[in-house]
């Protein structure tokens, strides 16, 4: 009969506080959208890159891109997530600015076809 009433407890206490927490997590959410909606635009960078390199995943950090847009000008961008859509790396493509990133879960949106990259690099980690 204890155990039940600790559950049941627990089960009265807590129910309501994730409810609160869940309602206060959406509500930002919405807000966020809205803004969005009635800002009417959303910020993006155009990269018109010249050539990419792709070092890829050791363990769990995800792909880095190498990406040169302009001579002596690199570009560092991490698939950290695995978000980056089957069409990247390609030589085109815009950014988002992070808040859209956060709503969206999308980095980039491909503006041209998928490309191999230059080059392929393995990371391995080395103790010093």
């Amino acid at each position: 009969m204890g155990t039940i009433a600790v559950f049941a407890f627990a089960f009265i206490v807590f129910t309501p506080y994730e409810t609160y927490k869940l309602r206060k997590r959406n509500g930002k959410f919405l807000q966020q959208i809205t803004s969005f909606i009635d800002k009417g635009t959303i910020d993006t960078w155009l990269i018109d890159a010249k050539r990419i390199a792709i070092a890829k995943e050791y363990e769990d950090e995800g792909d880095l891109f190498m990406i040169e847009y302009d001579t002596d000008e690199v570009l560092y961008l991490w698939d950290h997530d695995y978000s980056m859509q089957k069409q990247f790396p390609c030589l085109k493509f815009e950014i988002y600015e992070e808040s859209f990133v956060k709503l969206l879960g999308r980095q980039i949106s491909p503006l041209s076809n998928r490309i191999d990259p230059t080059k392929q690099f393995r990371v391995h980690s080395t103790n010093v």
